[in-house]
């Protein structure tokens, strides 16, 4: 596997890339669901999400407790690294590394090593996730 298509449009799946944790690790709703397609799919843990209100449904249930805080196992951090990427006129595939380092209120610092397996779209101009398929590479935790 590659990286093929125009630098143009691997430079604005990189920055959809990176948007998309930045959103994570700030725990804003808005900027992450902006990151999908109407019709997007997110795969994780043999759990499928479907479409950007089932998506974002799923978002606000992993960041916020009943009471609207933040719940235990924040995210702290979350980065990526693209693996490959290929497009072809408005549409693309690619698989991306991600790491993530999240705190417990029991003084846990769990890390999370994860792969995306990732459909891209370009609808109106932007590059957005068609779908993200979730497997974890690796994880372990230590007491703070």
């Amino acid at each position: 596997m590659t990286f093929k298509g125009s630098l143009e449009d691997r430079i604005s799946i990189y920055e959809l890339q990176n948007k998309y944790c930045d959103a994570v690790t700030r725990h804003h709703e808005l900027d992450y669901i902006s990151c999908w397609h109407p019709n997007g799919v997110w795969e994780k843990f043999k759990q499928s999400f479907n479409g950007r209100d089932a998506i974002a449904a799923e978002f606000h249930n992993i960041m916020v407790n009943r009471n609207g805080s933040l719940k235990s196992g924040d995210i702290i951090s979350m980065t990526s690294t693209p693996g490959f990427l290929e497009i072809e006129c408005n549409s693309g595939r690619g698989r991306t590394y991600t790491h993530e380092v999240s705190e417990s209120d029991g003084g846990y610092v769990t890390t999370l090593y994860g792969r995306y397996d990732d459909t891209y779209l370009q609808d109106a101009g932007k590059w957005l996730f068609l779908s993200r398929k979730f497997s974890v590479i690796n994880s372990y935790s230590r007491h703070l």
